[in-house]
């Protein structure tokens, strides 16, 4: 039988409220004994990883140039797992839009629920077909 798991993705380990937000949500869903697992994009500081944090090291944040090294890594640490995938900032958002793996759930959480891109025209609509990729769209603001 499969066990799901709970993966945040996000651009970097080292950032602001996001980054934090992310690290909090994976060490408190931990405590209820759910496996969570947070993927970095990037670590340019070199921070140290916990044991259920994990780094592609990729060299740009571009979705198109991460797809194909996203997918390995899935492939052989999660295979044969069911996955809730939670991304949190734009180009994580991105990267899990253009996948086609499987996933159980796709949620995304707007940390700022003003969002410049949305008043250009072609890019609203470009990311009204990516929203409908998720299952839950989560908007935080202060």
């Amino acid at each position: 039988m499969k066990k799901t798991i709970v993966l945040h993705l996000i651009q970097r380990k080292s950032g602001g409220g996001a980054e934090f937000i992310a690290s909090q949500i994976n060490k408190g869903i931990a405590k209820y004994g759910i496996k969570s697992y947070i993927l970095y994009l990037q670590n340019l500081k070199n921070d140290n990883l916990e044991k259920n944090e994990f780094c592609l090291n990729a060299k740009t944040l571009n979705p198109f140039k991460n797809l194909k090294k996203f997918h390995k890594f899935l492939n052989s640490n999660f295979h044969n797992e069911n996955i809730i995938i939670h991304t949190h900032l734009t180009w994580d958002f991105y990267l899990l839009a253009f996948s086609n793996y499987k996933f159980i759930n796709k949620l995304h959480t707007e940390h700022m629920v003003y969002n410049r891109r949305r008043r250009i025209p072609l890019l609203n609509l470009i990311e009204i077909i990516f929203y409908n990729r998720y299952s839950n769209i989560i908007a935080v603001s202060t």
